[in-house]
């Protein structure tokens, strides 16, 4: 997938391009960043990214050095589930991707979706798919008002139903 503007709200874990002509992919247990259209590529996340895939990438539309990795592999398919890409939750990086600091959340396995609120980078929202092969109460949705430094449960269906996609709506957040 590709991102053609944070200001259009589409973003992938496979393939991210900034408004600043900047672009991220994630490649098994690694990120890679371009900022000259995909000539070049830098690896942007050994020695912090513990497991092998990112099931979600997401730039805060309101901080552009700002960057959310969900760890976990959220495209699966039973019965050829990928055990070896489940998560060690999430990370954020507050430099374009330079360093990145371990949010927790482990627990939830597999984190399928971040976003942000476009006004305050510090409101994020995450989808977690929790354990695919088990019931789990660790599914749902998941919001933080501290840039992630700390979590809440915001909604949960039951031990069955996990989160694949969230949306913002850009004109009113707080709907």
């Amino acid at each position: 997938g590709i991102l053609n503007s944070p200001v259009n709200n589409l973003y992938s874990a496979c393939l991210a391009v900034f408004a600043t002509s900047e672009a991220l992919a994630n490649w098994s247990a690694r990120m890679i960043k371009t900022i000259d259209g995909g000539i070049t590529w830098e690896n942007i996340s050994d020695g912090y990214f513990k497991t092998s895939a990112v099931g979600s990438i997401h730039l805060a539309p309101a901080n552009p050095n700002r960057i959310f990795a969900g760890m976990g592999e959220c495209h699966v398919a039973w019965p050829r589930l990928h055990w070896n890409y489940r998560t060690d939750g999430i990370y954020r990086s507050d430099n374009a991707g330079e360093t990145w600091e371990h949010l927790g959340m482990e627990e939830l396995m597999y984190i399928s979706k971040i976003k942000s609120d476009p006004r305050n980078e510090n409101i994020v929202y995450a989808g977690a798919l929790g354990d695919l092969a088990n019931s789990s109460d660790d599914r749902g949705i998941y919001k933080s008002v501290d840039g992630g430094d700390s979590w809440e449960k915001i909604h949960f269906v039951n031990n069955n139903s996990g989160v694949i996609d969230l949306a913002i709506n850009n004109n009113n957040p707080d709907e």
